[in-house]
């Protein structure tokens, strides 16, 4: 810096003669001042600012700020830096030499930082000077280096990248949100619609800016149960769910309803939340009875406790309100389970006193609500009462041999028990006594407690048993009979009753000895009164007198002395008489013995005794057989123990006999010889008694030894001396009898094993022992030690030992268990053996195999891997055995796309996989064991499918177009934001991608960055091209644009998307009425109805034109006059069209047409447009009468078809205007009906006249149709057959008095009437014609020039005739006719001469002819139609019978 100033320099002025003179002179001095450090730099800028993409990636520039030394002599560089600011370090970065601020991070307009600030980034930046020579004076300067700040903004410009996200809001303060997609809601099934579902603190919002934070909310499920609130968002709201129809809210249909919120932002992108709201239970339901009664049965004699029967009902209700509790009502003696419903026994129970009980009673639930129902409880009969007999005993008499009782016997018994049941069904039977069948029992018919005894064969008192019967004394012997009554209960009850049967004996049977002869022996010289023999007779008979017996000696015999001998006549002893009785003389005697009953005609029997004399002592003495009878004796006996004593017989007087054993044989126990036998027995002789005893004289074991044959002899010491020895030998089988001496012995072969798990009482196997004792001492009993008792029970007599209810379980048990077994015989006292045992336990598949592979593994392949990659080992164990324990591997789920090695689990790939389709493969491994009853386990895996870049980036098929709106002539700008591509690969470092335009009819009026914004180049102009079409392009690599792509391409290439931009109009034009006249018509007597009489229709060219319809005046126009008429019609919007009605009611003489004014308006003032509108009067002389003989509603169902047919039959457009019941001159038929009609010419659309329409119906071809629909006349005309004679004379009558009439009436008005007319067809053919005209030029239908609609076209009603025609669509109101080019003119004219139509006055017509009206207007015509009318009444009639013919006229004929 340079500073220039003047130096002056001056003397002091002194001069000569002391004058002063003061002399200076000037220099420059130019002083340069050296800059120093003293200056802090400062911007060059006063602030910098900059808008930027939130799209916008690292390293993008920014913004560049630039400072300068305010030091300028010295100018040091500048270092910038950006002053640390939380939510700005990591995002913004800036070059420290050359101030360049760029992008080092995230541009997220929606984080803090931003946010905080309205969506911009501030900071500040730091300029620190730079001494580049590091001077010393330098140091010295107060707060070196000197330095400037300033602010920075960064404005961020929002993209949608961030969807709408669901909150829970726990208080008003949205500070406290926490974000949730899943919600739960409660609400009571019983919410009336319009209520929110409380407490759900739902909260949305999408932290984009505004314009990119508009979303909508909608249900994607229970739409129909609940709406939403709102519907649109702005950013953020609260949310609600609303019910929409209560009656959907029933805890008995569902009792959770899963609603899924969608919030779709406009990008189209959607976020979601569901809300699991639970229907909370009422107690709208009351508990219902299963059953209004129910009806059970117990037995008699159940015991309280016994269950009857359930008693069931149901709430549809649920929880408390759902919990039933159940009781009787006044009962003692039954019980209900207040919980089960189960009807129980309380008190005791007799049939016989209480045979049904009626008990009520209640179910209530949780809320006091209760039903109730009726129980029937049926005492069943249990057979507790015996038959009883009526009687203690009973009598009967029968004569031996015969075959019936002297009198009848009857027994009675009765039961308590419930008649009808088997339980009181007598049956009777005998049930002893009756040893030979000779009695029965029959059951008298029609009696269940009656029956007769009888007696089916003779009774024969000798062939019973004596022990049975019971003998008087008087020949009578009784027989008890014990009679049983056994009913049919089970099971059964019996009782008895003894009947005595008296039964009279006969003597019938003889004496019987029962010997046939008899021999004794005596001595000889055998003293009187020695005993010889006895003999003994029987008789058969069964009571005395006729059995008892007395003996004789008869005279048969040959002894030689008569009195040798005596017999005892009572008992049959025979004794010596005469005691010299000498064998020499006499050694045998015959005697004859006789034996007499003493019954009525006494019998007897004789007998023969022979008697031998015995001599001296020279008979052998014989052993006795029963003393040789096999003898037992026990084992192990002591000596000494007496077996038998063995007897012998001497036919000498004086033996004197000795016994000894001679041998011995024996047997083992199973009758096997033994060789040595040993001297175990001996004999001793008792003397006195002659007799031998057989004593142990050794050890004796039965199981040794169990069976000897000892030969015995006898010999007579007292045998003659010179005689041989006199013996005899026999032989004794003497048994051994067992004691019990020996222990029981197990079997060891025993196979033992059970199936672990095995059911209670399974069987383990079977043990047997052996004994060699036998009887009682042989016979086992098996039994189980205690500590066995617990795994198993045993059979104690077969050995079959079975299962306890205790489980064997292999696993935890071992592969075996010992038990003890114990053998017990039972000898007295018993003797036992016990033995362990080992029961394997056969393994059972009773475990499922168990997954050793960690479940949460992750595991991983990458996409696109040929099949057979290997993935996973799964391993599995299983604690069974053998093929129990075989496992094998299977997939249940993934099998399509992995296999699996089944016996070592390794997992291997079968397919490759594409991670776009599927990050995550889940399957299902079943590991599986090979026993009877297959085991299984299942683990669930996923595998990861590893991403890979191998797909390009692509626009979806549903995302192909994006449409913008920008506003016209706008500078450019950046109108939006295209969708970013989808890319299918997974991760986000695959999803790089370019976008160009590339074709379109706009490409080159549009730009697009790499951001993805999308600029206009240049102004656009909505009137030139509303809209346009771009083909923006996405792909992997930075490309070169393309051009010349039509947008047609896009729907086959995925890389494009095609882009509308729409450009928004703006409201510049005014609306036009599609027709420049509206012509249509109206009935003269329409009535005022908001109904549409016709429509106008107006267009705007502007998008948001708002068009508004108003009538500004409405005049009626006649030949003479126009008249304002403001209030007559109305018109209402609909649909951005107009709708003409009648407001009141036309006047009855009403002519001309109305002209109506027609305004519309798009809502600016300047921009209004009208139109006129002219609605001809028209009479209802252009309608037609048909009566029909079908019903209104029979024709109503035709009447489509009836159109069709009489649209073709006129060549015209048919329309039904109204169809009433047909009415006679005093009553309605609604049988039939009345149809009006008219018809529209298809060529001119003029509405047809009557007269032509008649006409028409009078030709020959239209007979059929008018059959068809049972159309019986029209107007006045009747179809079928010319008019009857009646009808004609009085049509003619009528005629001639209307003509009187109108004659007069008509020469007065003709003239006006006629000029008036004429004026107005001429004016209104004109229009017809003008409009015609209008057509040609310019090659447009008249409906779209606004032609005079033929009649109203509109559904619902027809103003012309003012009728209601509800049927009608509007296509039927169209023009579907075809004209030919021949028609007539006249056939787009109006109808001229057409008279004033009066409904009350009858067309006249002839039969058979066209439906003309009469003209009176000129006379010549009138007179003519007239002078036909009576020449028709004259011919049918006959002059002599019009009189007698009009006076049988009455109204009905017409």
């Amino acid at each position: 810096m340079f500073v220039y100033f003047n130096h002056v320099s001056q003397d002091q002025g002194l001069a000569p003669c002391n004058q002063t003179v003061i002399k200076s002179s000037t220099a420059q001095i130019i002083v340069n001042i050296g800059d120093g450090p003293d200056t802090p730099p400062f911007f060059m800028e006063a602030r910098y600012s900059k808008t930027i993409n939130e799209t916008n990636t690292k390293g993008e520039y920014v913004l560049t700020v630039t400072a300068q030394d305010g030091d300028l002599g010295l100018n040091w560089t500048m270092e910038y830096s950006i002053i640390p600011k939380e939510g700005i370090d990591g995002v913004f970065e800036i070059d420290k030499s050359t101030g360049v601020i760029s992008v080092s991070g995230i541009v997220d307009r929606e984080s803090t930082a931003s946010l905080q600030n309205g969506g911009l980034f501030v900071f500040e930046v730091m300029a620190l000077e730079v001494d580049p020579l590091d001077h010393t004076f330098s140091k010295d300067v107060i707060n070196f280096p000197l330095n400037a700040t300033i602010e920075v903004t960064i404005s961020v410009t929002d993209v949608d990248d961030n969807l709408p996200v669901f909150y829970n809001l726990n208080g008003s303060d949205t500070s406290s949100k926490v974000e949730q997609n899943e919600f739960q809601g409660e609400i009571p099934e019983s919410t009336s619609a319009g209520v929110s579902v409380p407490n759900l603190n739902i909260y949305v919002q999408d932290i984009d800016a505004v314009q990119n934070s508009q979303f909508s909310l909608s249900l994607t499920t229970a739409e129909d149960v609940f709406l939403i609130s709102p519907e649109s968002v702005s950013g953020e709201a609260a949310v609600n769910l609303i019910v929409k129809n209560s009656s959907l809210l029933d805890y008995s249909a569902q009792k959770y309803i899963l609603v899924e919120i969608t919030a779709k932002s406009s990008s189209g992108s959607k976020a979601s939340a569901t809300v699991n709201v639970t229907i909370t239970d009422i107690n709208n339901h009351s508990p219902v009875f299963d059953n209004a009664t129910f009806i059970g049965n117990v037995a008699e004699n159940s015991v309280n406790g016994t269950e009857v029967l359930i008693i069931q009902a149901t709430d549809d209700d649920a929880g408390k309100n759902a919990e039933l509790t159940y009781t009787l009502q006044n009962n003692d003696i039954f019980e209900v389970n207040s919980t089960t419903g189960q009807l129980s026994v309380l008190g005791d129970l007799d049939r016989e006193a209480t045979n049904i009980y009626y008990v009520a009673a209640t179910v209530t639930d949780g809320g006091g609500r209760r039903d109730v129902a009726t129980i029937i409880v049926n005492v069943t009969d249990t057979n507790d009462n015996p038959p009883i007999f009526q009687r203690s005993s009973y009598v009967a008499n029968v004569q031996e041999n015969s075959t019936s009782f002297t009198t009848e016997v009857l027994l009675n018994a009765i039961d308590d028990d419930e008649p009808g049941n088997p339980n009181s069904e007598i049956n009777f039977s005998i049930s002893a006594g009756d040893v030979f069948g000779n009695f029965d029992i029959i059951k008298q018919p029609n009696s269940s407690t009656q029956a007769e005894l009888v007696v089916i064969s003779p009774v024969d008192l000798e062939s019973l048993n004596p022990e049975q019967v019971v003998c008087s004394g008087r020949g009578t012997g009784t027989i008890i009979l014990e009679v049983m009554a056994t009913d049919g209960g089970t099971p059964s009850r019996n009782s008895t009753v003894n009947v005595s049967v008296s039964v009279q004996d006969i003597n019938d049977h003889s004496p019987k000895f029962l010997q046939d002869s008899y021999e004794a022996e005596i001595p000889e010289k055998s003293s009187t009164g020695f005993f010889v023999l006895q003999v003994s007779a029987n008789d058969s008979d069964a009571c005395d007198p006729n059995n008892l017996v007395e003996y004789q000696i008869g005279p048969g015999g040959n002894t030689t002395s008569p009195s040798a001998f005596d017999i005892n006549t009572e008992d049959g002893n025979i004794t010596v008489r005469d005691f010299q009785l000498d064998r020499d003389e006499q050694e045998t005697y015959w005697i004859e013995v006789i034996a007499v009953d003493a019954g009525t005609n006494r019998m007897s029997a004789t007998t023969t005794v022979v008697v031998t004399l015995l001599d001296i002592n020279n008979k052998s003495p014989k052993l006795v057989g029963a003393s040789l009878e096999n003898a037992e004796v026990e084992e192990n006996s002591a000596n000494d123990t007496v077996i038998r004593e063995i007897v012998a017989t001497d036919p000498d007087h004086n033996p004197d006999l000795v016994y000894d054993i001679i041998s011995i044989t024996c047997f083992d126990v199973g009758g096997n010889p033994v060789a040595e036998c040993g001297h175990p027995f001996k004999i001793d002789t008792n003397a006195s008694e002659q007799v031998g005893i057989l004593k142990v004289n050794g050890e004796l074991d039965r199981e040794s030894i169990s069976t000897y044959k000892i030969r015995v002899e006898v010999q007579d010491l007292n045998a003659t001396s010179n005689l041989t020895v006199q013996t005899d030998t026999g032989e004794i089988q003497v048994s051994v009898t067992d004691i019990n001496d020996n222990y029981p012995e197990f079997v060891t072969n025993a196979v033992l094993n059970v199936n672990e798990e095995a059911d209670q009482n399974s069987v383990v196997g079977q043990v047997s022992c052996t004994d060699l004792d036998i009887g009682v001492n042989a016979e086992i009993r098996f039994s189980v030690d205690e500590n066995s008792s617990y795994w198993i029970n045993i059979d104690p007599l077969t050995g079959q030992i079975s299962t306890t209810n205790n489980l064997f379980d292999r696993e935890t048990q071992g592969d075996s268990i010992n038990v003890t077994l114990i053998a017990s015989d039972r000898g007295q006292p018993s003797l036992n053996t016990s033995q362990q045992f080992a029961i394997e336990i056969i393994d059972i598949n009773d475990n499922d195999p168990q997954i050793t592979t960690n479940s949460s593994a992750v595991l991983e392949v990458e996409e696109n891997k040929d099949p057979g990659a290997y993935v996973f080992q799964v391993t599995a164990t299983d604690d069974d055995i053998g093929r129990n324990a075989d496992l094998s591997y299977i997939l249940r789920l993934g099998y399509e796309q992995f296999s699996i090695n089944a016996t070592n689990g390794k997992i291997f790939t079968k397919v490759p996989f594409d991670a776009e389709n599927s990050q995550v493969q889940t399957i299902t491994v079943e590991v599986r064991d090979n026993g009877p009853a297959t085991r299984s386990n299942e683990m669930t895996l996923n595998i990861n499918i590893l991403d890979l870049d191998d797909n390009e980036p692509y626009f979806p098929k549903d995302e192909k177009q994006f449409i913008v709106t920008v506003d016209e002539e706008q500078d450019p700008l950046m109108i939006d934001t295209i969708p970013v591509a989808s890319d299918d690969d997974v991760l986000s470092e695959n999803h790089i991608a370019y976008y160009f335009i590339v074709g379109g009819s706009g490409e080159f009026l549009f730009a697009l960055d790499n951001s993805r914004e999308l600029w206009t180049t240049d102004r656009l102009d909505y009137e030139t091209t509303p809209s346009y079409d771009l083909v923006i392009q996405v792909g992997v690599i930075n490309s070169t644009n393309l051009t010349g792509i039509s947008w047609n391409d896009v729907q086959s290439n995925s890389s494009m998307l095609h882009v509308t931009v729409n450009v928004q109009d703006i409201n510049d034009n005014s609306p036009v009425f599609d027709n420049e006249l509206y012509q249509t018509y109206i009935s003269y007597n329409a009535q005022p109805s908001q109904e549409a009489i016709f429509q106008v229709v107006a267009s705007d060219i502007d998008l948001k034109s708002n068009l508004t319809y108003s009538i500004t005046s409405t005049s009626l126009i006649t030949a003479e006059t126009s008249t304002s008429s403001p209030s007559t019609f109305g018109i209402l919007q609909s649909d951005n069209k107009g709708n003409v009605y009648l407001n009141s009611e036309l006047s009855p003489d009403a002519s001309g047409y109305f002209e109506l004014t027609l305004q519309v308006t798009d809502g600016v003032a300047s921009h209004i447009n009208e139109t006129k509108a002219e609605l001809q009067i028209v009479q209802s002389t252009e309608t037609v009468p048909l009566f029909s003989e079908y019903s209104p509603a029979d024709f109503a169902i035709i009447q489509d078809e009836f159109i069709s047919d009489f649209s073709a039959l006129l060549n015209a457009q048919v329309f039904i205007d109204k169809v009433i019941p047909h009415v006679a001159t005093d009553s309605t038929d609604k049988a039939k009906s009345e149809v009006y009609m008219h018809a529209v010419n298809d060529v001119s659309k003029e509405l047809m006249p009557k007269d032509d329409v008649i006409q028409i119906l009078n030709e020959a071809n239209s007979s059929s149709v008018l059959v068809k629909y049972a159309i019986t006349g029209y107007d006045n005309t009747v179809i079928g057959s010319d008019i009857n004679s009646g009808q004609t004379l009085k049509i003619a009558i009528i005629a001639v008095i209307v003509v009187l009439v109108i004659v007069i009436i008509l020469c007065l008005v003709t003239f006006i009437v006629y000029h008036r007319k004429l004026k107005a067809k001429l004016r209104f053919a004109k229009a017809i014609e003008e409009s015609n005209e209008e057509m040609l030029k310019t090659n447009r239908t008249q409906t779209e020039i606004g032609a005079v609609p033929t009649s109203n076209m509109f559904v619902g009603a027809n103003p012309i005739f003012g009728e209601n025609d509800e049927n009608k669509t509007t296509s039927d109101w169209q023009d579907k006719g075809e004209s030919s080019d021949t028609d007539n003119e006249e056939d787009s004219a109006v109808v001229a001469d057409s008279q004033d139509y009066n409904p009350n006055e009858p067309d006249f017509s002839g039969g058979g002819q066209s439906n003309a009206e009469p003209d009176f207007s000129g006379g010549g015509q009138s007179n003519a139609q007239l002078l036909a009318a009576l020449s028709a009444a004259t011919e049918s009639f006959g002059e002599d019978n019009l009189a007698s013919v009009f006076d049988n006229l009455d109204d009905t004929s017409f």
